[in-house]
């Protein structure tokens, strides 16, 4: 088969109490205690609203649409491809499945962090559904799967970086249990394989894989993909292919205009990976496997997203930067323009249904024909603010030369795939550095890791002109990104102590001078200091980066030589001067630093 060649705020507690395990243990109590929060609705009159579609399902005569932004359910009748009524659910939605039985969905609510079962039925004036809550959820869950045998939902936890497991009864709500499978990195995609007896978890900014044993419930091996934003997971046809949706950046390669219009900085990829090679820890998890390259020269496929596999050999694949979907049938392979940002597909009546997320809207693709349909609207829009319009750009990779990359290519989410880029940020080529998060960012200046970009919008056109080589943004684009930045919040804190030791390790931080660089609150400053390093080009002074959200970070320093905080403090000894820490003191100023 070939494919066309076409957050949650950190910061620093005053006396933070053991998050995670509170939330753990208050989710199970409410799993087993039934919480019921049992509300019927029917079909409301669609209003204005900015629904920022993300998940589809189908359901009896329905597809039913999880609109993120708007909390709510659109229900698009099958055979009329229209929309037949929207019900508002919840304050935000992530993600949603099927149920085994057809009777509705599961709803994953990451406004309230928690799952809900909406029961569907087919009323007189159109759809009616019950929703009751079904069990809360840990820090930032962001997707759901469902395994049939045992009934079991699992799902992925960015933040927390663990899959969490819900056993269901076969019938009704209760008992239901609630159980933790810590993966040391953060999760999002997910796939049952094996005859859904193993479950895939990719990285949600890395390449790393883990597989989880499903009737146990246990992490079985981590596998290490060379890549990067892996936003697609498929079985092929026979089951013995997994299908896997991904970047590459050359670590290597030059931000210059060469390297970016060749395709050789950045690589759209679909990755076949053989299930033998992949579930056996003694083989390379490539044998057997191929690689296919998504776009070309001069028509690239930048943030390739998911891949669904139908009847007939149809496969298709959202190419999310570019608004395209690429087409393989048994007929003809094609890659048709369908929106601004696919973000979903799914197959229903020989027809592909795409959530065209930043259009608000349901993109169909009629695949007897090979031909784009007319658009299924979701309801009136609202207007959209200068954070919606930034939103839109900063996953766009058509900002970009050829649409090879956008913004979200090297910082995942708002995040950082925590590679190294060689870019002009410092000056020069030849002395590549760590990408940093922009989670956070919008309030921490000056920019980039010399420290010599005074605004952020400075930094923002000086990246789409020398790193994408997209030519100049226009002063309202560079304010619209600059608004969407300025939004997001630094990553949530995974990390637990006691407050005794956390103000321990206040006090050796502030001893040791660290508070010289990383002032409170934002652990930052203007200054760019000679820290003791030196980069490829005999560069010594740098702009400390802000130390908010440093437990979601998998490298450290400029040139991502340490791997881990305590490689910093007990390694490198960063900063800390001659005498030596004690054991205590060493491990206080670690969970400090973890806990911002």
């Amino acid at each position: 088969m070939s494919v066309p060649t076409e957050l949650q705020s950190g910061g620093k507690p005053a006396s933070p109490p053991p998050r995670r395990i509170l939330d753990i243990c208050l989710a199970t109590a409410l799993c087993w205690f039934g919480m019921q929060d049992t509300a019927t609705t029917a079909a409301e009159p669609l209003a204005a609203s900015t629904r920022r579609p993300i998940a589809l399902v189908a359901v009896k005569d329905y597809v039913v649409v999880a609109n993120r932004r708007s909390g709510s359910l659109s229900y698009i009748d099958t055979a009329t491809h229209s929309v037949v009524g929207e019900q508002r659910v919840a304050g935000r939605i992530a993600d949603l499945v099927a149920k085994s039985d057809g009777s509705g969905v599961l709803v994953l609510d990451d406004d309230q962090r928690r799952v809900l079962e909406v029961q569907i039925k087919r009323g007189k004036s159109g759809p009616e559904s019950i929703t009751r809550s079904v069990c809360q959820l840990p820090m930032t869950p962001v997707k759901l799967i469902l395994a049939p045998k045992p009934q079991r939902l699992f799902v992925s936890s960015r933040w927390s970086r663990s899959v969490v497991v819900v056993d269901l009864p076969q019938t009704g709500l209760r008992p239901v249990r609630l159980r933790t499978i810590p993966l040391g990195f953060p999760a999002q995609e997910m796939a049952l394989i094996n005859k859904a007896s193993r479950l895939v978890v990719a990285d949600a900014f890395g390449g790393r894989l883990a597989i989880i044993d499903v009737q146990r419930a246990v992490l079985q091996q981590v596998r290490q993909l060379n890549g990067h934003n892996i936003r697609g997971l498929a079985l092929s046809h026979d089951g013995s292919n997994l299908y896997v949706t991904h970047q590459q950046l050359n670590p290597t390669g030059w931000t210059d205009f060469d390297d970016v219009h060749w395709g050789t900085l950045m690589a759209n990829s679909l990755r076949v990976l053989k299930l033998d090679s992949l579930l056996d820890r003694n083989k390379n998890i490539l044998e057997g496997g191929w690689l296919e390259k998504l776009g070309r020269t001069g028509h690239a496929a930048g943030d390739p997203g998911p891949v669904v596999m139908g009847d007939r050999g149809t496969m298709a694949v959202a190419l999310s930067g570019v608004g395209d979907v690429a087409v393989t049938r048994a007929s003809y392979a094609d890659r048709f323009h369908v929106g601004r940002r696919p973000v979903d597909l799914i197959i229903v009546n020989d027809n592909l249904l795409i959530a065209d997320q930043l259009s608000d809207a349901i993109a169909r693709i009629d695949l007897r024909a090979g031909a784009v349909a007319p658009k299924i609207a979701l309801g009136p829009t609202a207007a959209l603010t200068a954070r919606d319009r930034g939103e839109a750009l900063f996953y766009n990779a058509r900002l970009s030369h050829d649409g090879w990359m956008s913004c979200h290519s090297c910082h995942s989410e708002g995040h950082t795939i925590d590679q190294l880029a060689d870019t002009l940020g410092d000056g020069d080529y030849g002395a590549p550095k760590r990408i940093p998060s922009l989670l956070g960012s919008g309030q921490s200046g000056p920019w980039a890791w010399t420290g010599a970009v005074l605004t952020l919008q400075e930094q923002v056109q000086k990246s789409v002109k020398t790193t994408m080589h997209g030519g100049t943004l226009s002063k309202r684009k560079t304010n619209d990104i600059v608004a969407f930045l300025k939004s997001l919040p630094p990553p949530a804190t995974r990390f637990t102590a006691a407050p005794e030791q956390l103000r321990q390790g206040e006090a050796v931080f502030a001893k040791r001078g660290c508070v010289d660089c990383h002032p409170a609150p934002l652990y930052t400053s203007t200054d760019s200091v000679d820290v003791g390093l030196v980069d490829e080009n005999g560069r010594r002074k740098f702009n400390p980066p802000s130390l908010r959200g440093l437990g979601q970070r998998d490298r450290f320093f400029h040139d991502g030589r340490a791997n881990r905080v305590e490689d910093v403090v007990l390694q490198a000894r960063h900063q800390l001067g001659t005498e030596k820490l004690s054991a205590s003191e060493a491990a206080a100023l670690i969970a400090f630093l973890k806990s911002l």
